[in-house]
């Protein structure tokens, strides 16, 4: 591990920058690290690493640019850039840690460089100097690197579109649409972290919407829907001839991009052609964006787009409560739209809808529609029942244990400060539901923290064993750990939530899935015993004082020097905050003397 200076001292990473600014470094050379040895050169002052620097032997193959021959040469590099032993790795390294762009430095790569001097006055000589975790970049992309140095490098990477290498046409369509993404590859709308991508876009090539264009029609298949949006993007008032051609396209997400930037259109005339075209587009990020943009479009008759993805339960990201899993995001959507829970079954969700669709009344398709589909959001409900239990101790039985739940006995799931609940989920529609018998993952929020652990076996080894089917009124009972520092927190401030993430491999007629909220009802019992506790120095001063919840510090604490002043408050119902006072002030001074015959005392 090759890490400068203490990483989780840095809050951020270095700021981004493009392949053109990579491009401007005065020395560009092919080169190699052949794991030579590091040395740590840092400036430190008392314990803060003010100057961190460290040096290492580079083997350049070839030099492109810059005054310098092949062979071994001394290598500075500082902050923001690091890299494991074996040359794998490289990244910011920081808190934010950031990945660069070349897998293993030991292979030939280029590498873009300046130089630098020690922050050391008595080392006189000027070193090699890698100055950001982007200047290293695969060897491939020399064509489009020395592109970007011409004289008309607009031009030349344009040309490039043509190239063939699906890298290089990559990073091409990047700069023409000026190195951000365009909808809906790009950030998403609020989304203000520039840390993977410039702040502001930069220059958007409208020249390049033709060779873009043969992209879209070339066999490069997964640059194809990228190169969709990019065109869509250069050409905003004239992209809808072509996204309606592309309805009709061989490469599903294909399809699902211009669907996509045709409902953002709000196409009216395209409805019928995009319900036939939105069957097999299963790019889960891609199908979210879809969902995002009827829902944002609020048009009924949109509705035949979103009920093909109520079987996809594939994960594109988690913003929040915001989850990226199109079956949960089209489920949300078609409520809005329509008032109704629909069924995460396509067939049965189409055939509902189909009765009500040429109903020109929206109140009357509300409730004929109703009628169709009665069942509420959650067909379940979760309560915790019985006591907290040390996790050491003997589990109590359950309905029917999984060997999740045998993995969670023997530790594997457990947070380190732990104890075990049951959990007792029932059915409370009127037919069957099938549902996991272990949630996906458990999720904790308090004032003392917020904690997700996953549970239950991995997607690739479920099989349908780890499903029930749950008749009308029937339950199961479970175990789930929890945070013992959860548990003490106040209970209208505490929330418990079970995700159930995943279809079973078989996908039955009535199966759920979504975030369920635990209820503390009336069969949970827990003890609260409170007791106010003042401890003293010998001089019969306040040390601290503050209130236990079952012997455990609990609430706001105020601690005191052996003078009675107070030096420090903390709260330990809300992640041990703790706040530092001035014991000179007057609100401080004094405020925990006690007379000299005073002595500790403990009461309720």
């Amino acid at each position: 591990m090759l890490l400068v200076g203490n990483a989780a001292c840095w809050a951020t990473g270095p700021l981004y920058q493009t392949d053109y600014q990579i491009s401007q470094h005065p020395i560009v050379v092919v080169a190699t690290w052949d794991r030579a040895a590091v040395r740590e050169h840092h400036l430190i002052a008392g314990n803060v690493c003010k100057e961190p620097e460290a040096f290492t032997e580079l083997n350049v193959l070839r030099v492109l640019r810059g005054d310098l021959q092949p062979g071994k040469h001394q290598l500075m590099f500082g902050w923001g850039v690091a890299w494991n032993a074996d040359g794998s790795g490289l990244a910011t390294w920081t808190s934010t840690d950031i990945p660069g762009d070349v897998d293993d430095i030991t292979r030939p790569s280029l590498w873009f460089l300046d130089r630098k001097r020690s922050w050391d006055a008595a080392d006189p000589l000027e070193y090699l100097h890698i100055p950001h975790y982007r200047a290293v970049q695969p060897l491939a992309l020399e064509p489009y690197f020395q592109a970007l140095l011409t004289p008309d490098r607009d031009r030349a990477v344009i040309a490039l579109l043509q190239a063939g290498d699906p890298l290089i046409v990559r990073r091409a369509l990047r700069y023409a649409c000026g190195e951000i993404w365009p909808w809906p590859f790009g950030p998403r709308e609020g989304d203000e972290l520039a840390y993977d991508r410039p702040r502001e876009r930069e220059r958007l090539l409208a020249e390049a919407a033709p060779a873009v264009g043969r992209v879209i029609d070339s066999t490069l298949e997964e640059l194809r829907p990228l190169a969709v949006a990019v065109y869509a993007e250069l050409v905003k008032t004239e992209r809808q001839p072509r996204l309606r051609a592309l309805l009709a396209d061989r490469n599903p997400t294909v399809r699902g991009v211009a669907i996509g930037l045709l409902t953002r259109d709000k196409d009216a005339a395209s409805l019928t052609a995009m319900a036939t075209a939105v069957a097999g587009v299963d790019d889960a990020s891609v199908a979210c964006r879809i969902i995002d943009a009827v829902t944002a479009w609020d048009e009924p008759r949109a509705v035949p787009l979103l009920i093909p993805f109520l079987e996809n339960d594939r994960s594109a990201y988690r913003y929040g409560d915001d989850w990226g899993i199109p079956a949960l995001k089209a489920r949300a959507a078609l409520h809005a739209l329509t008032g109704c829970w629909f069924p995460y079954r396509v067939s049965a969700a189409a055939d509902a809808w189909s009765q009500v669709a040429d109903l020109a009344d929206r109140p009357q398709q509300k409730r004929r529609l109703a009628e169709l589909l009665p069942d509420p959001e959650f067909p379940v409900t979760a309560e915790l029942v019985g006591t907290a239990r040390p996790a050491s101790s003997q589990p109590a039985p359950t309905t029917e244990p999984t060997r999740v739940q045998s993995a969670l006995r023997a530790g594997m799931y457990l947070p380190a400060d732990d104890a075990l609940v049951t959990v007792r989920l029932r059915n409370v529609i009127g037919h069957p539901i099938t549902i996991r018998r272990f949630p996906s993952a458990v999720n904790l929020q308090w004032p003392g923290g917020l904690h997700d652990y996953a549970a239950g076996p991995q997607p690739s080894e479920e099989t349908n064993a780890d499903f029930t089917d749950l008749t009308p009124g029937e339950v199961i009972e479970f175990e789930i750990a929890l945070y013992s520092s959860f548990l003490r927190a106040e209970p209208d401030r505490r929330m418990l939530r079970l995700e159930y993430a995943r279809f079973p491999p078989t996908c039955e007629e009535h199966c759920w899935i979504g975030m369920l909220s635990v209820e503390f009802g009336a069969l949970w019992k827990e003890e609260r015993k409170f007791a106010w506790v003042e401890e003293c120095w010998p001089n019969g001063n306040l040390r601290a004082r503050g209130q236990t919840l079952n012997g455990d510090r609990f609430g706001e604490w105020h601690f005191f020097n052996e003078a009675g002043d107070r030096i420090r408050i903390v709260d330990y119902s809300g992640g041990h905050a703790e706040t530092v006072c001035n014991p000179a002030h007057s609100d401080n001074k004094r405020a925990g003397r006690r007379p000299a015959t005073a002595t500790q005392t403990t009461g309720p």
